[in-house]
């Protein structure tokens, strides 16, 4: 009897782990520019739920420019 209460008991477990979804971190309030942008100041704040996000890298996609973020999160590139 006990055997069959731990072998149940696990295959209850491994059932439930099995409903688990996967967990992603989200990226709120990302969007992408499809525009010249060379002669022009783009600036911003990175944020999460929690709030502003210190030192991420805001780097312009298939470049060496980027900037680092503020003790507010916040962030400016120049063309």
């Amino acid at each position: 009897m006990a055997k069959n209460l731990k072998f149940i008991s696990l295959l209850l477990i491994i059932g439930a782990l099995s409903f688990c979804g996967n967990v992603y971190a989200a990226t709120p309030g990302v969007t992408s520019v499809n525009e010249s942008w060379q002669d022009s100041k783009i600036t911003g704040t990175v944020e999460d739920a929690s709030g502003p996000i210190i030192g991420a890298s805001v780097v312009v996609k298939g470049t060496s420019n980027g900037v680092i973020t503020d003790i507010n999160g916040s962030f400016s590139l120049s063309g």
